[in-house]
């Protein structure tokens, strides 16, 4: 322990997802604590994008359907002042070619459009994995609808949907204006053959009608292909303007602009400097070194780890050229590369292939600033990741400080910090400036949603094997506090021996005769984590590893 930590003034906090604990100390004597409650609720941001997302939608409905109505009323439809009692029929007399007047043609086609059906739209991944399985998958709202169409589309056969709704309605009784059949999930390319087939039957009468059949679907977008199929989609907001009842709006996947490089923010002639896209060869080739800087291979004789780039260099020769070759090397091509040196090298057991990490999203830094770590490393230097530059030239610590938390994404890590900040600063004002702060925050404060279940997931499983355990030593008459279910967990987990010395440890020896070992001493890191515990012969623990690592104890052996 450091003098401050015994005799100094400590600020300690535990930040939560739930609370933030604080306490200050001065030597022995508290002078203050305190925890704050954080509704999750408020700083859950999710619900109100998903009702953000809807009032969009429903903004952008509202428009289309205004928009095709004035293009309508351009071409002669002049809009009818009182709303047709049955709109479906009137659908269907226009696909039969019957005469209509321009208000009952009006009327026929927006109300055609008011949904303007399903569809899977361009940058869908349909091939991506569905994150949910068996009852979960059915229950799955996007999984219902696409469902839904699929029959919807076997059942039309080569019906229109207004004859298809006029069928229904016949054999339901229904009243035209009920809301029946609102709850059918259309394809889309259906809507749009009606709307074809109804301007094919009227064009005698309504020619101006068929001459913008193109612009009504598609309006201003521009066509783009996905493999076999054609799209027509904005790129900019800004040229939606004549959306078009089909046209689709290609979404902006990066919400914000693209930040600046976290090593370097400005050139040398104070312009910005911004991160690239991870799908660059700048990127890709940066990677690519980093991924080499890391490989090792293992020496025959003794096993240990060496570093090839400065060991076997013609080996790492053969690698670029494999590179520079296919953008990648296989694990089946680096196993091969591998044979010739044989004798000289192994490939770790769980060796994986030499990709650069790279795909979607933004990278940390710019282009000159990889260009600049790839050389680096390629000179044979050892280059660990850069830290972000919080201060940047014309900034003061609190302002720096504003934009460090701006720019955090992630809404409860963001909302956390903010209040930690504020505490911090009222303690400060109050108590004067610590000689050491502890922070603690749990670990699930910035986690995902898959990655908060998977921690439930293997938390549950923890309570279940220490449950099962409790259950064991109580069938055998033994102890079951904490102490005594951690070692027996430990004893099952090692294979019932030693990890130092491999002989077994009898059952009845778990209660003076076996340690509960740290794996790396706490000398070097105060870990208490099962994962970093172990049940050793007593002897093996005190006398032979000590303090050490189970490498530097036993790593000559």
């Amino acid at each position: 322990m450091t003098p401050d930590f015994v005799r100094g003034l400590v600020f300690g906090f535990d930040v939560g997802t739930g609370s933030i604990g604080y306490a200050v100390r001065r030597g022995a004597e508290f002078l203050d604590a305190g925890v704050l409650i954080c509704d999750n609720e408020a700083s859950d941001l999710s619900k109100r994008r998903e009702l953000r997302r809807q009032r969009r939608t429903l903004r952008s409905k509202k428009y289309r359907r205004q928009w095709l109505a004035r293009e309508l009323e351009k071409l002669g439809l002049t809009r009818p002042a009182q709303q047709p009692h049955d709109p479906i029929t009137l659908r269907v007399r226009a696909l039969q070619g019957e005469e209509l007047d321009p208000g009952e043609l009006h009327a026929a086609l927006t109300h055609l459009f008011r949904r303007r059906g399903y569809t899977q739209v361009p940058w869908a991944n349909s091939k991506a994995p569905v994150r949910q399985t068996g009852k979960a998958a059915k229950e799955d709202e996007e999984g219902q609808i696409k469902a839904a169409v699929a029959h919807l589309r076997a059942t039309l056969g080569t019906r229109h949907p207004c004859q298809f709704l006029a069928e229904q309605r016949a054999k339901a009784g229904k009243h035209p204006t009920s809301h029946w059949a609102r709850k059918i999930y259309w394809p889309r390319e259906a809507l749009r053959d009606e709307f074809l087939a109804i301007v094919a039957a009227q064009r005698n009468r309504f020619p101006k009608l068929a001459e913008k059949t193109d612009w009504l679907l598609h309006g201003g977008s521009q066509p783009a292909r996905k493999g076999s199929e054609t799209f027509h989609v904005f790129h900019n907001a800004t040229d939606a303007r004549n959306p078009g009842v089909l046209g689709l709006r290609w979404p902006r996947f990066d919400n914000r602009g693209p930040a600046l490089d976290s090593l370097q923010p400005m050139d040398p002639l104070g312009r910005p400097l911004h991160v690239i896209r991870k799908n660059k060869a700048a990127y890709v080739k940066a990677q690519w070194e980093i991924a080499l800087m890391n490989f090792r291979v293992l020496d025959p004789a003794n096993h240990q780890k060496r570093d090839p780039r400065t060991e076997f260099p013609a080996f790492v020769e053969s690698l670029r050229t494999e590179w520079n070759k296919r953008g990648k090397v296989t694990l089946a091509r680096l196993r091969k590369l591998a044979e010739p040196f044989q004798h000289q090298l192994l490939l770790l057991e769980d060796q994986k292939p030499l990709t650069p990490d790279t795909g979607a999203g933004r990278a940390r830094y710019s282009k000159p600033t990889l260009d600049w770590i790839r050389d680096e490393i390629g000179k044979g230097h050892r280059l660990d990741p850069p830290q972000p530059v919080l201060q940047r030239p014309g900034e003061n610590a609190s302002r720096a400080l504003d934009r460090y938390l701006a720019e955090i994404k992630h809404p409860v890590v963001k909302h956390r910090l903010v209040l930690f900040r504020r505490i911090l600063s009222r303690l400060i004002s109050q108590h004067g400036q610590p000689d050491l702060v502890v922070l603690e925050a749990v670990r699930s404060l910035a986690l995902g949603v898959d990655a908060k279940n998977e921690l439930k997931r293997r938390n549950e499983q923890f309570r279940l094997d220490r449950e099962q355990a409790r259950q064991d030593l109580a069938g055998g008459g033994e102890s079951t506090t904490r102490k005594a279910i951690q070692r027996y967990r430990l004893w099952k987990e090692a294979g019932a021996r030693c990890p130092f010395c491999l002989q077994s440890i009898e059952r009845t020896d778990l209660g003076h005769g076996a340690d509960i070992e740290h794996i790396v001493p706490r000398a070097c890191i105060d870990s208490n984590e099962f994962s970093n515990l172990t049940v050793a012969h007593a002897k093996c623990n005190r006398e032979l590893k000590r303090d050490r690592t189970p490498f530097a104890a036993f790593g000559a052996t």
